[in-house]
């Protein structure tokens, strides 16, 4: 039964259901001992109640599961009056599961209450007497009362009600499950398994995505498809971490169990992400440090201990090539023997040797897989841990050689640099930090030389004589006109070498050929331009498009778009209009005066 934890979705949980019955009932036509003692009735009722209890989470599709364990169950104590060989206290002991079983469904929030009543009724009706027949209903109709609630709320602005909201994700994908999410989580009493189960549900979903993602990438690889998987992967990462996290926060102190069975389904679905390892052997560790009755109960599938975990990721050979994960996962292992290298006894506190040794091969050793890596890890997690570790140890020329060794892979990051020289001045070396002040400042490619100029004035300030700081200012001035020139260079040479990728050439000229042409019907031709940059009106060009109302009384104002527009397109030679009055004519100047007649038509 441990292994059914591991699985929540319901086409798999329909499936252990329907091959569950299929062998109890495949081991009643044998005559082994042995197949009736695994897939007796008693030993297939308890594991169907622990698969319909993982898919009560799904409101709408729960029925699924519950339907053929119920009509199981049915035959059952069919087959039980109708053999009359079973006593009174058998015939008892079955009505009486079976009616339990009917009203712990009846108090779970789910979509199919109709159905579930037309079978919970002929079965009072069957078994039951008469006069109880009217008082079972109504308890039942009553157990049903908050559960039905659960599954209309309705709340949000809009309003939103929970059934809509998960059948709508049901048929759609992620980005609906998110919204579902979000919906619970914004609730006025938010409601710690409901969001469970939607966040099981996103899981599932978010898993699926994934795998359609990956089987496009295999049939077309393309930078389309890459950039597809490893959107649908970072997703599928975010989502776990973002659940264990919740789980880890909401669950209580004592209830560990849980929290085991989603860090091992979690390394099971992701097993090439490093933080959910780092978080399966915290809580392993926790589990173990707990001496509690339910800890004491777990089954030995889920005791694991923490080197037994982190030799199984290892073994994985998914974490070696991103160093970012391995890091995670050495660091939470080294931090576990970190907690036990050092032991108080009769008042002292002594080192343990095997500790110690433990947490230095496993940094060493992820290391080596980092540093094989072309990039590294430029955050230094691993070397900080090492050297600081070997500082605690009074080990201080070890630690600084972790991080001058660092310095010599990680050439151009600044803060490995600011690392190596705050130790430096940590232990009183002085004269050796300033030597690295210049050195790595007038480094070529630094990613950040401003922060190590500025340390270098502050140690100045501090450590340094007056010729030093001075010395200092003027080289850091120094560097900063060369970092200065060199970036100019740099960024005017990849503006000068930028080229447009050739599918956005592509687009544009294919949307230029689209646009519609300027309409040159109003405009005068080239050759009707002469040497004295005179203008011949040329024919007017007739347009489909309803002719305007004269206004016969009134000219359009001076500034209007249509004076404009008559004035750019009309000849300057042509005599004034003989529609405009007088007084009008007088106001307006000679270029509004000499509009053509064939313009004003």
């Amino acid at each position: 039964m441990a292994k059914l934890r591991s699985a929540t979705a319901i086409p798999v949980l329909k499936l252990q259901v329907k091959t569950l019955i299929k062998l109890n009932e495949e081991s009643k036509e044998q005559n082994s001992s042995t197949s009736l003692e695994h897939w007796s009735d008693q030993a297939v009722r308890g594991q169907l109640q622990l698969i319909a209890n993982l898919a009560s989470a799904h409101m709408t599709k729960s029925h699924d599961v519950w339907d053929p364990w119920i009509k199981w169950e049915l035959e059952k104590i069919d087959e039980l009056f109708d053999a009359g060989s079973a006593s009174e206290a058998e015939k008892q002991a079955a009505i009486s599961r079976v009616d339990e079983l009917f009203l712990t469904r009846i108090k779970q929030p789910h979509s199919t209450f109709a159905a579930t009543s037309d079978m919970y009724s002929p079965f009072v009706s069957k078994y039951f007497p008469p006069d109880e027949y009217e008082d079972k209903l109504v308890l039942a109709i009553r157990m049903r009362e908050i559960p039905i609630k659960q599954l209309t709320w309705r709340e949000g602005n809009p309003k939103r009600v929970r059934e809509q909201l998960e059948q709508r994700a049901v048929s759609a994908g992620l980005a609906q499950w998110k919204q579902y999410l979000s919906w619970e989580f914004n609730a006025k009493k938010p409601q710690f398994k409901l969001i469970t189960a939607v966040y099981e549900k996103a899981l599932e979903c978010a898993a699926r995505e994934r795998w359609q993602a990956l089987c496009g990438a295999v049939t077309e690889e393309n930078e389309a498809t890459k950039g597809a998987l490893a959107l649908a992967e970072q997703t599928l990462y975010d989502l776990w971490d973002e659940f264990l996290s919740y789980q880890l926060k909401s669950s209580s102190e004592g209830d560990r169990k849980q929290l085991l069975t989603f860090a091992k389904r979690a390394t099971r679905s992701i097993p090439e992400h490093g933080p959910v390892w780092g978080f399966y052997l915290r809580i392993a560790e926790r589990a173990a440090s707990q001496e509690t009755a339910s800890d004491t109960e777990m089954e030995s599938d889920d005791v694991e201990s923490v080197p037994d975990i982190y030799l199984r990721a290892i073994s994985t050979n998914l974490l070696q090539a991103k160093p970012d994960d391995l890091a995670a996962l050495a660091l939470t292992r080294a931090s576990w023997s970190r907690r036990r290298c050092f032991v108080v006894e009769e008042g002292e506190t002594v080192v343990d040797r095997d500790q110690m040794t433990n947490v230095i091969q496993i940094i060493e050793g992820a290391l080596s897989y980092v540093k094989s890596n072309e990039r590294g890890d430029p955050r230094m997690s691993l070397e900080g841990f090492l050297s600081t570790f070997y500082r605690s140890l009074g080990l201080a020329e070890d630690s600084l050689k972790v991080l001058q060794t660092a310095t010599k892979f990680y050439k151009t990051f600044s803060l490995t640099w600011l690392n190596y020289i705050d130790m430096l001045i940590a232990e009183n070396q002085l004269v050796e930090a300033r030597r690295v002040f210049k050195d790595a400042s007038q480094r070529k490619g630094l990613d950040w030389p401003e922060a190590i100029w500025e340390k270098w004035l502050t140690f100045e300030y501090q450590f340094g004589s007056l010729d030093d700081i001075d010395r200092a200012i003027a080289a850091t001035k120094e560097f900063k006109v060369k970092e200065d020139a060199r970036r100019k260079k740099a960024w005017e040479d990849s503006y000068a070498n930028a080229q447009v990728p050739s599918f956005l050439v592509t687009n544009a000229a294919n949307a230029v050929t689209q646009l519609p042409g300027p309409d040159t019907g109003s405009l005068p031709h080239v050759e009707d331009v002469d040497d004295n940059m005179q203008v011949t009106p040329s024919e007017p060009v007739s347009h489909d498009r309803p002719a305007k109302r004269k206004r016969s009384d009134e000219g359009a104002p001076e500034d209007s778009p249509v004076a404009k527009k008559t004035r750019v397109n009309e000849p300057p030679s042509s005599p004034p209009p003989p529609v405009f009055e007088a007084k009008q004519a007088e106001k307006e100047p000679d270029s509004v005066n000499n509009k053509s007649e064939s313009t004003l038509k």
